[in-house]
């Protein structure tokens, strides 16, 4: 029964994928789950609020589709939109190739380790991004892990929270080590996790970074 639920979750998700791209492929389109194609194929948008629109998974790629050829668009807030892990992976293809987008929302969108390593990828090479919110997905500590990878080599994000993700002491330890080494970051919320003895190493990490301005909401300087 597990096999056979998982061959059918993979069918489902194949079929929004190829929903995805049939809609980029059709050239008269003009809005697809509130996305507005059009604008974005004109490079008319500077900031895309899709808030609540579930777009799902199929919206995700459309999304990931028009953002590289959209270079006024500074803003994404696509907070629950049912995204999962699937969405995140597609939607980071497209943010590898933005040079503009600053802003990123994601909150509430069911994202795990494998979506949090996708998003790691991305924030990674865009020189762009200085804003990332992922608060109240499920990274958990395999997900920050992967995320901190991300965050090392990040030279732009500045914002970043997390609150919310059923983070643990390993994850806060992954973040830690990526905190004490970042060249960017000013602003990091960890708030309502279970952090537990990750939290000494996690408050030494940002006290010994001088670019850190505000944890938790807490001014440091």
């Amino acid at each position: 029964p597990k096999r056979c639920h998982q061959k059918r979750s993979s069918r489902r998700m194949r079929r929004r994928v190829q929903l995805g791209a049939a809609v980029l492929a059709h050239p008269t389109l003009e809005t697809f789950n509130h996305i507005p194609i059009k604008a974005m194929r004109a490079d008319a948008v500077t900031e895309l609020s899709l808030i609540a629109e579930e777009i799902g998974v199929a919206g995700s790629v459309v999304v990931a589709g028009l953002v590289p050829v959209m270079s006024s668009v500074t803003s994404l807030s696509l907070r629950q939109n049912s995204l999962g892990n699937e969405g995140a992976e597609a939607l980071s293809i497209g943010l590898r190739e933005s040079k503009s987008v600053a802003t990123l929302d994601l909150q509430v969108n069911d994202i795990g380790p494998k979506g949090a390593t996708a998003l790691a990828s991305a924030i990674a090479v865009m020189s762009s991004i200085t804003s990332l919110t992922l608060e109240a997905n499920s990274l958990g500590d395999e997900g920050v892990e992967a995320l901190s990878i991300g965050l090392r080599k990040s030279t732009s994000l500045a914002t970043l929270n997390l609150a919310d993700n059923g983070i643990g002491p390993t994850g806060a330890t992954a973040l830690a080590s990526a905190l004490a080494v970042s060249a960017s970051l000013t602003s990091v919320t960890t708030a309502r996790n279970e952090i537990g003895d990750g939290a000494s190493q996690l408050s030494a990490a940002v006290l010994a970074n001088a670019k850190i301005e505000k944890f938790n909401g807490i001014p440091i300087m």
